[in-house]
């Protein structure tokens, strides 16, 4: 080894206690008290021992803390109750705002599986197809009467392809939202002739039924299903000089199978007045003299000669 390096280093350990006492000396403090560094030099450090590594559920605050959207703590979601009820819809927007639109809607959230199968319930029982109302959370189907509304809901705690929502849905449908004023029973006028109904193409129709009404359109459909003769017309009264459309039923088509026209509508829960309109027309007959009276002829006539005897214009 070079003389000179040797003796660098044999130097440094007296260099570094300066050092170390001149710093002491600056801040004020006395010598260290740690062993020189030439001692620590030439000494190995012993194996230090492994410290025990904390956990994080050994802290009391940690299970102070409230559980994330994400944790097993989380409040679980609430199940949607499944529920049918009868709403009133209102004017959304205009001069009616908030307004009832008298129209009556038959409303459930159905279970999801049973989704598609309730908008073909639908179809199929009270003839429209349900509609998803945000406002209301449900599908929601036209019902103009309460009737009709409880012959939906029935369905649907009946029906095989909605057992998932029948098996959780109330099972009484409370139907007074019907009884408000503002809600008005459909009503019809049935006029019954064989002699005052014609068309231009077919003349004169045999003994028919017309359907009067300002809600004919909401019961159409279930005319149609029970009476599948009944037809749109248009009529001609007045030799051709009026004209109107209607809904008209042979009275043919009314059997033991099917009933009256009335009393199916009455069903429906509608309110019915039936008019025959050729009534009155045999009564006007019988007061008129038979042009064939002879007999009644013969018996005034031996009326008169029993009465007058010996009266030769007898």
């Amino acid at each position: 080894m070079d003389p000179q390096l040797s003796e660098d280093l044999a130097a440094q350990p007296e260099l570094l206690a300066a050092a170390e006492a001149k710093q002491a000396e600056k801040i004020g403090a006395g010598t260290s008290g740690a062993r020189p560094a030439a001692e620590k030099a030439g000494q190995r450090r012993p194996d230090k021992q492994p410290k025990k590594r904390a956990s994080i559920f050994d802290l009391p605050a940690f299970q102070d803390l409230g559980g994330g959207k994400s944790g097993e703590t989380t409040f679980k979601k609430a199940k949607r109750r499944i529920e049918a009820i009868i709403k009133l819809p209102r004017h959304q927007s205009g001069a009616k705002k908030g307004q009832l639109t008298g129209r009556v809607m038959y409303a459930l959230n159905c279970a999801y599986e049973d989704n598609a199968a309730f908008q073909a319930l639908c179809k199929r029982i009270v003839h429209n197809d349900p509609r998803w109302i945000p406002d209301f959370l449900k599908f929601c189907a036209n019902c103009p009467t309460a009737a009709i509304a409880l012959k939906l809901h029935n369905a649907v705690l009946t029906d095989a392809s909605m057992a998932e929502t029948a098996s959780e849905v109330n099972k009484h449908l409370d139907v007074k939202p019907y009884d408000d004023p503002a809600i008005e029973t459909p009503a019809f006028t049935l006029a019954t002739s064989e002699t005052q109904f014609e068309t231009a193409r077919d003349g004169v129709l045999p003994r028919s039924i017309m359907v009067m009404g300002p809600r004919t359109y909401e019961f159409k459909e279930f005319m149609k299903a029970h009476f599948p003769e009944i037809r749109y017309l248009d009529l001609v009264f007045n030799n051709g000089t009026v004209k109107k459309a209607a809904w008209v039923l042979p009275a043919a088509a009314e059997t033991e199978r099917t009933g009256t026209l009335a009393d199916f509508l009455r069903g429906l829960g509608a309110v019915v007045t039936e008019v025959d309109l050729d009534e009155g027309d045999d009564e006007d007959d019988d007061a008129e003299p038979d042009n064939d009276g002879f007999i009644d002829g013969e018996a005034e006539e031996d009326d008169g000669e029993e009465g007058e005897e010996g009266d030769d214009d007898a």
